[in-house]
């Protein structure tokens, strides 16, 4: 979901427009504030309020596709937070992805996407040499091989299981084939 806004000027003033997108649907929400510009700027707490008010009716979890898991809010941040401290590659970072990771299968052990997150950061762990192979290995294998089982069209399933057979295999072949199924 995303935010925003336009302002044009009318006949008769402004017109201050605000709607939330969602990438997958696109506009969900829309509000319109007209006048002149002290009429609109007194009325900032109102449209903070149905702004607020709109985004939180939105992040509600999403009624899942027959077949699916619902994800809740909560599992969605956590895999942002994890995506995001995996980007960093720092020691400190993927120990916090990790962390992250491991909250979200805790809470939806069924989430593909966590496991194969959880299995990058632990393969990432060990090829910076943060972790050992032993300590990493088992961990990034079967979170890759658990992706893999639970939604096989991950894209994400399909680069753990890759980044398994080439940081603990060495397996540069198998990688490549295991990233382009």
């Amino acid at each position: 979901l995303w935010l925003e806004g336009a302002c044009r000027e009318t006949a008769k003033g402004l017109e201050l427009q605000l709607q939330i997108v969602d990438g997958d649907r696109g506009a969900v929400w829309l509000h319109r504030v007209r006048g002149d510009a002290q009429e609109i700027l007194g009325q900032e707490a109102a449209i903070v309020a149905a702004v607020t008010r709109a985004v939180r009716a939105r992040a509600e979890p999403v009624a899942a596709a027959p077949g699916e898991a619902e994800v809740s809010p909560q599992l969605r941040r956590l895999c942002v937070r994890g995506s995001l401290w995996w980007l960093s590659w720092t020691r400190g970072g993927l120990r916090a992805a990790g962390k992250a990771w491991a909250e979200a299968i805790a809470i939806a052990p069924g989430h593909a996407p966590a496991h194969a997150g959880l299995s990058l950061t632990r393969s990432v762990e060990s090829l910076l040499g943060y972790a050992p192979p032993s300590q990493a290995e088992s961990s990034a294998r079967d979170h890759a091989r658990r992706a893999l089982e639970l939604d096989p069209a991950l894209l994400e399933a399909h680069l753990a299981t890759g980044l398994v057979r080439l940081v603990f295999d060495r397996d540069a072949a198998g990688a490549q084939g295991a990233m382009r199924e």
